[in-house]
């Protein structure tokens, strides 16, 4: 037993210097310094449309009441920058990207809220849930500021 442990350490240590840090099928030690961080992202949670609740409350990303969803990466790159500006209390870049969300994306009047959602891998893990929390609720039908 005590020459199996010693093999792995001693491939262990070999593998180190590799471009993956692995020789297949025995890994390296680095494996665990590798595990993925904590992750903050924002994301828009459509609540009500046309005056109407929506149950349960709807991805942005997922919805079929979104329109134009071909620049998913743009969607997602003008969500982060509108969850940052209200972060920030930054009026100026809220009005903006609110404006670009709701005149490229919402096929009428929807009111949403912008969530910020932290992942923690080894939290998903064990509980199969990320923390959110609400920065704002917005209607596209309110007249911006």
């Amino acid at each position: 037993m005590s020459a199996f442990v010693l093999a792995v350490f001693v491939i262990g240590l070999i593998a180190a210097p590799t471009k993956k840090h692995e020789i297949f099928p025995f890994f390296c030690w680095f494996l665990f310094s590798k595990t993925p961080e904590t992750t903050i992202n924002h994301v828009i949670v459509l609540t009500h449309f046309d005056g109407k609740p929506i149950i349960p409350p709807q991805p942005f990303m997922e919805s079929p009441l979104i329109e134009r969803f071909e620049a998913g990466t743009n969607a997602h790159r003008v969500i982060q920058a509108l969850g940052t500006a209200i972060e920030n209390q930054d009026q100026k870049e809220m009005i903006r990207h609110r404006n670009m969300i709701e005149e490229s994306y919402f096929k009428g009047p929807t009111t949403y809220e912008v969530r910020k959602r932290i992942y923690d891998p080894l939290t998903y893990y064990k509980k199969r849930t990320s923390e959110e929390l609400i920065l704002g609720i917005f209607g596209s039908e309110e007249p911006l500021p």
